[in-house]
């Protein structure tokens, strides 16, 4: 029971904070629309009925904003998604988040893609 609250309790505070600061995104700030270079898939542990276990999750990775202010080109890539994803998004327009002060913290809103 021990060793469940030492996983659950800080995978439930990163989540707690992850919203809030998408919460704060999506108030404060700049929403660009960038390009979907690739999908990728990421290998990482993932709780399920049977306990712990190596799932793969699929991410897109957009490589295509210029910060207009600095000049200087950023990455973004999004959130572990769920579920099947088509293989075939590269090419695909998804709008991303970015914090005016600090590009780096960001939100790939996936429920944009087009």
């Amino acid at each position: 029971m021990l060793f469940l609250g030492l996983f659950v309790v800080p995978v439930w505070r990163y989540q707690q904070r992850r919203q809030r600061e998408i919460a704060w995104l999506q108030v404060h700030g700049w929403r660009v629309s960038v390009v979907v270079d690739r999908v990728t898939e990421q290998r990482g542990p993932a709780i399920g009925v049977a306990g712990a276990a190596l799932a793969t999750r699929h991410v897109l990775i957009a490589n295509a904003w210029d910060d207009p202010q600095g000049g200087q080109r950023y990455t973004f890539s999004s959130d572990p998604l769920r579920g099947t994803v088509a293989e075939d998004l590269a090419g695909a327009t998804v709008d991303v988040l970015i914090d005016p002060d600090n590009p780096n913290r960001y939100w790939m809103d996936v429920n944009t893609l087009r």
